[in-house]
């Protein structure tokens, strides 16, 4: 039973983690690896998405939906627009793109992303997100060889051209 992770230590290393300290820190501090915290919590029922960020859903949520003031502390309502998010991110489940994701006006419901437009600016958007540019290739100069050609330029003029 030595071997068990408590709450409190859960709880810290969250707060840790969170606090961008390194994983020598976090063992020096809590007297214990990173990596045995984080396989116990993965062999309890965490999923490596929450351990990055515990309340990862609950700030996305809050970022794409504003709900009308009757519904905002009504829980079916959260509950439903949960299991909506989850369908979004089955369908676009880089989560670093809905991090990244600006809303400029939050919706009221996210059955609004149903739609076909809404699916459509979504889907552009996880594109452009994906989207890496073709690496250039950098060529190497070498030095100049050969003599410069000197080009001589005729006149352009209308009269010029007529003639000839």
């Amino acid at each position: 039973m030595a071997n068990r992770v408590t709450k409190e230590e859960v709880q810290e290393f969250v707060r840790l983690r969170k606090s961008g300290k390194t994983k020598k820190e976090i063992s020096e501090i809590t007297g214990r690896s990173e990596s045995s915290i984080v396989s116990h919590l993965l062999k309890n029922g965490f999923t490596s998405k929450s351990l990055e960020d515990p309340n990862w859903r609950r700030d996305l949520l809050n970022k794409l939906v504003k709900p009308e003031r009757e519904l905002e502390k009504d829980f079916s309502f959260w509950k439903g627009q949960s299991k909506e998010l989850d369908k979004l991110i089955e369908d676009f489940p880089n989560l670093d793109f809905w991090k990244s994701i600006k809303v400029l006006h939050p919706v009221k419901t996210l059955y609004c992303f149903r739609s076909v437009k809404a699916k459509k600016w979504l889907t552009s958007k996880y594109k452009e997100f994906l989207y890496k540019p073709k690496e250039t290739k950098e060529y190497e100069l070498s030095e100049k060889f050969g003599e410069d050609k000197k080009i001589t330029k005729k006149a352009r003029s209308t009269r010029g051209f007529l003639n000839g």
